[in-house]
């Protein structure tokens, strides 16, 4: 096990002892007057909902590459990568230079292990938690496309999935779905362009079927 590795699960099972001792009976809760190493955000473990939008679209739509299951560091699976990220982001007894650190050494961890994810640009100059998003991109199975434009919008300032959804391209997309089975996160256009020509491939093969089966 590396280093990477040692420190999520050291972390994790830090948390899991901690939060363990510290729940509320009426609420269910945890507070940060229990739990000092968390902000006023009440957060635990049991509460973090692991979520994977895209490979749910993929497989209920029957297309390919849209996600994408990245190498994880040895025994680190995607739920503890992105519960690791949001627990360190929530932590308060570790300074921002400590935790922006700690990011970009668990980013380069999976960069040395996805290559491709070396293209994206991660400018901590102007969003600071770059890093810290591009892991939580890698953990939720976005394909690096979408975690660049993720990136490349919140760096401008602009809102990543309200840019999307604007455009028509989108529009013509969701017209295809009904709302529940629709996209879910921030498409990057070559995404949005792959899915389309997917689409139509399907369409072509079943002139009949009308829409996608849902």
């Amino acid at each position: 096990m590396d280093n990477i590795a040692r420190d999520i699960s050291a972390t994790l099972a830090y948390f899991k002892r901690r939060g363990m001792s510290c729940v509320d009976a009426k609420t269910g809760l945890s507070y940060s007057e229990v739990l000092p190493p968390l902000t006023a955000v009440t957060l635990k473990i049991s509460d973090i909902r692991f979520h994977q939008p895209a490979a749910i679209f993929e497989k209920r739509h029957g297309l390919s590459g849209i996600a994408r299951h990245y190498i994880l560091p040895e025994s680190v699976s995607p739920q503890d990568l992105e519960t690791y990220a949001l627990l360190m982001r929530h932590r308060n007894d570790i300074s921002r230079d400590s935790f922006s650190r700690r990011m970009a050494e668990v980013a380069c961890a999976l960069v040395a292990r996805n290559p491709d994810l070396g293209a994206i640009n991660c400018d901590t100059q102007k969003d600071p938690y770059a890093h810290y998003t591009l892991i939580q991109g890698v953990a939720s199975g976005f394909n690096p496309d979408d975690i660049a434009y993720f990136l490349a919008c919140a760096a401008e300032g602009h809102r990543p999935y309200t840019s999307m959804v604007e455009t028509e391209a989108y529009k013509n997309l969701c017209a295809t779905f009904n709302a529940a089975s629709s996209p879910g996160w921030a498409l990057a256009p070559k995404t949005l362009a792959r899915i389309e020509a997917q689409l139509r491939e399907k369409s072509a093969a079943a002139p009949s079927a009308g829409k996608p089966h849902l």
